[in-house]
């Protein structure tokens, strides 16, 4: 999360807290102390929500690298296995290139 939107959600907290503490019976105070709880609370649902997106990308990457890796390492082995396939059976080397 962007540093200056982190503040901001910090800000309206201890806003909020102010006005938990402080209460007043004027009824644009409470409707307004009512709008900042609301969307605090929603900004703060996409916060972490924001947070699990991360997490998941960054989890998908590891994925990635992981099959990657596991990829590599069997085709390392099936090339292992074909050079002593090619050298029992010819027309394997050949068909391996697009030759007949």
């Amino acid at each position: 999360m962007n540093y200056s939107i982190r503040r901001k959600l910090d800000m309206a907290g201890r806003a909020r807290d102010f006005c938990r503490t402080h209460p007043d019976q004027n009824p644009g105070y409470t409707a307004a102390t009512q709008r900042l709880e609301e969307r605090l609370t929603r900004a703060e649902a996409l916060a972490r929500q924001e947070v699990a997106g991360h997490l998941a990308v960054s989890s998908a990457v590891a994925n990635k690298f992981e099959i990657r890796e596991e990829i590599h390492e069997k085709i390392a082995l099936l090339a292992g296995l074909a050079g002593p396939a090619a050298q029992e059976e010819p027309e394997l080397a050949a068909a391996s290139f697009g030759r007949t």
